[in-house]
């Protein structure tokens, strides 16, 4: 099966992940920078299992669609400098972590190339390419296609959830995860939440299922890096959730939201040398269950035009079409 050609740009990770690693189809670029590409895979496996000749072409194009994932490819400059590419090694340790047994409100972990020391990638599942960045600057740009206050409460509430697993490894039912190690994101803004499509699980209704991804910033509690020392980080992320959701109020319209984001904003912090902040944690559990209820209350469809905001394929009908091309499925 033919690979498609990545972007020129990063081309020497992007040859070296090819000369060396085959489960995968490099479908198309989505990201570079200085320190790493991602790009949108497709495993190979799964691209064989679905593209026989004798399956109609519009039942593989949805299945592999929704096999599609990214793939962060660390620079080859990256890869002889320690520090950053310490951060790709912790990023994998965190969604490692995250894994087992797993959040529908945070990044899926699914392959990492162990060829060595340090992880040239890894792949996790594809979400929307749109982010909630791109949500807010929609919102701040027009005046249509607001949010409703159930929609609100599903993000503020899923972004809880999300810290309450991270920062204590407490799930939605309150059972707490044996031996779990302080861990702080350290890089949660809305550049860094995803959508993924409402039929996956973590997802209400006709609401897309809100995922925190990119941990390469994360700090994570082990003998050297003492959990007084991850404890103040939590304190920052608990902060920049308070801040990030009071931007998305000014968009919600009635004062129900507002309050919740308000209470959120209170919660106590935790002091300088604390080992845990339990009394925080417990008020954002409260906060997020409130949260739930809310949307279930409030719940309506979302509006066509809204909704269309998390639809916008991230791979087209002819990009997967000339992947079935190569796999014989002519």
């Amino acid at each position: 099966m033919s690979t498609t050609n990545p972007s020129t740009a990063n081309q020497a990770s992007a040859t070296s992940f090819n000369a060396e690693e085959s489960k995968n189809i490099l479908i198309k670029q989505i990201y570079h920078a200085a320190t790493c590409t991602i790009y949108i895979t497709l495993s190979r496996e799964e691209a064989e299992k679905y593209v026989p000749a004798s399956m109609k072409r519009p039942l593989s194009l949805k299945r592999l669609r929704q096999s599609l994932q990214a793939i962060k490819v660390i620079s080859h400059e990256v890869q002889i400098r320690r520090q950053i590419n310490h951060a790709a090694n912790t990023e994998i340790k965190a969604l490692k972590l995250i894994h087992n047994p797993g959040h529908e409100n945070l990044l899926t972990f699914l392959d990492h190339d162990t060829t060595g020391p340090n992880a040239r990638w890894h792949t996790t599942p594809l979400c929307s390419l749109n982010n909630l960045a791109a949500i807010i600057s929609h919102w701040q740009q027009t005046t249509t296609h607001a949010p409703s206050t159930a929609f609100a409460f599903h993000l503020g509430a899923s972004l809880a959830q999300a810290l309450l697993y991270l920062h204590g490894g407490i799930r939605e039912n309150g059972k707490v995860v044996s031996n779990w190690p302080a861990i702080a994101h350290r890089d949660f803004h809305p550049g860094n939440i995803f959508f993924r499509p409402h039929e996956v699980a973590g997802s209400y209704k006709d609401y897309p299922c809100i995922v925190l991804s990119d941990f390469d910033n994360a700090e994570i509690e082990t003998p050297s890096r003492t959990r007084a020392h991850i404890v103040q980080f939590q304190g920052k992320d608990l902060k920049d959730l308070s801040v990030h959701m009071s931007i998305v109020s000014h968009h919600v319209g009635g004062p129900g939201f507002a309050r919740w984001v308000q209470h959120l904003g209170e919660i106590e912090r935790p002091e300088k040398g604390a080992e845990r902040y339990d009394n925080g944690l417990k008020a954002l559990a409260g906060l997020a269950k409130v949260g739930l209820q809310r949307r279930t209350q409030l719940y309506q469809p979302l509006e066509a035009g809204f909704l269309a905001l998390f639809q916008q394929p991230a791979v087209s009908d002819e990009e997967l079409q000339s992947v079935l091309q190569g796999a014989g499925d002519v």
